[in-house]
């Protein structure tokens, strides 16, 4: 079910999902509260998880799992979603339909989905879970639809100086929804970054994504201060690695206890 506090202002839509690196939710999240937009609503359902969550380190005010953004100066609204949907795959399909209900009924005419990509670093030919952050990785965007053109996208591509997806498959919600986008008609670009790993992602990932995104709709650059991104980024990875210490040390504790 869709709850919204007011009308949709804007005609586009960026939407981005907690998947690798959490790319897609981090990005549009960013955007929503650097533009100072407005939280309008969200998306509940029986089959949901039963969720709310703290991510503000100064501010203690709960959130919903997913959330959309709007305001009366945008032509787009953000929809962010924090829901990791590998857990729940066949729910894939039932979410992407509530998204093109607000999509259809509010007459959003093009939708932005950020998204990732887990590529094999070109030196080691591995792709791990999560390693030291590899300053040799190049965190790419490439970009693809499930309406436009080859033509439109070369345009986009060359105007923006990003890469065409040629190789790799889109899968889970972002999927279901483009799917869902080509069968209705919506016009519609999904944004790729690649990413080492699922974890330990360069800040640079985020800040050429939403770069990107921003230039894309038409948002000036000196709009978006990317110094709290830094900040949070910065404290993330701090936070991350004492619990990453915690646990190798507390693995060598258990393996020592079993070897004597």
């Amino acid at each position: 079910m869709i709850y919204l506090r007011k009308k949709i202002d804007g005609k586009k839509a960026i939407i981005g999902f907690a998947n690798s690196g959490v790319v897609g939710s981090v990005c549009a999240d960013y955007i929503a509260k650097e533009l100072e937009m407005e939280y309008i609503g969200t998306v509940l359902d029986i089959d949901m998880d039963a969720v709310c969550i703290a991510t503000e380190k100064d501010n203690v005010t709960l959130r919903n799992m997913v959330r959309i953004y709007s305001s009366n100066e945008r032509d787009f609204i953000s929809v962010v979603c924090d829901m990791n949907f590998s857990y729940s795959p066949n729910y894939c399909y039932k979410f992407a339909d509530a998204l093109i209900e607000l999509i259809m009924e509010n007459d959003i005419s093009e939708v932005l989905m950020i998204d990732s990509r887990l590529r094999r670093n070109m030196v080691t030919g591995v792709t791990p879970i999560s390693h030291d952050i590899d300053s040799n990785f190049d965190y790419r965007i490439s970009i693809s639809s499930s309406t436009k053109t080859l033509d439109e996208m070369k345009n986009i591509s060359e105007k923006y100086g990003c890469e065409l997806f040629k190789h790799g498959i889109v899968v889970g919600v972002n999927a279901a929804l483009l799917n869902l986008l080509h069968v209705n008609n919506v016009d519609n670009l999904i944004v790729v970054t690649d990413v080492p790993n699922l974890i330990d992602i360069d800040i640079s990932a985020y800040i050429d994504t939403i770069r990107f995104i921003t230039t894309y709709l038409g948002v000036e650059e000196s709009e978006i201060s990317m110094d709290v991104l830094e900040t949070r980024y910065n404290e993330f990875m701090d936070n991350f690695n004492k619990f990453k210490k915690e646990i190798i040390s507390n693995m060598n504790m258990n393996t020592d206890k079993y070897i004597a």
